[in-house]
């Protein structure tokens, strides 16, 4: 008898959830996000990275991040993205097409590596390595912004010859968000 009562009282609870309603708003992508997608074909994106650690302890700066140790600037990374293109090739996972709400994300589209980044260290210009790059949209209806994400591969590590301790880059994914 107890355990027939239970099941029915934790049904109960089930469907007089406060959150009713409340999962399916924010779970509801913005209804341009198509549109947002397709006005991005043929855009050029500048990459710049700029690797290594920062010290966000107050340190007398009223919490203001204080950049410690050896940097890794990549610069002239740019890649052109495609909003007319499902990248229908092995890319990296991106948290949103292949998250837990992939209905907010426009799915993984394609982008080609224009230019590939540069570093200098103590041997000269150096190229950084990233493929198969793919990139979404994600946003959610009535937010004031969404996130611009690509995704790449990084097939080796990438760091200054010179730097053993220093800013790295390791074999993996990697993913730039861009937030407004």
């Amino acid at each position: 008898m107890r355990a027939s009562l239970f099941s029915l009282f934790a049904s109960v609870i089930i469907a007089a959830s406060p959150c009713d309603g409340f999962l399916d708003f924010i779970n509801q992508a913005n209804p341009a996000l198509a549109q947002f997608a397709k006005a991005q074909d043929n855009s050029l994106l500048k990459i710049q990275l700029d690797v290594g650690q920062v010290d966000t302890a107050q340190n007398g700066k009223m919490g203001y991040p204080v950049i410690t140790g050896n940097r890794l600037g990549i610069d002239g990374m740019i890649v052109e993205l495609h909003g007319n293109q499902k990248a229908n090739y092995v890319h990296p996972n991106l948290p949103g097409a292949n998250g837990p709400n992939p209905q907010l994300s426009t799915g993984a589209m394609t982008l080609d590596l224009i230019t590939k980044g540069k570093f200098i260290d103590l041997t000269g210009t150096r190229y950084a390595n990233f493929e198969h790059g793919a990139w979404e949209i994600i946003w959610r209806k009535n937010a004031k912004a969404g996130s611009l994400i690509c995704g790449f591969d990084v097939p080796n590590a990438i760091s200054k010859s010179n730097q053993k301790d220093g800013a790295a880059i390791p074999r993996g994914r990697l993913y730039v968000v861009s937030c407004s």
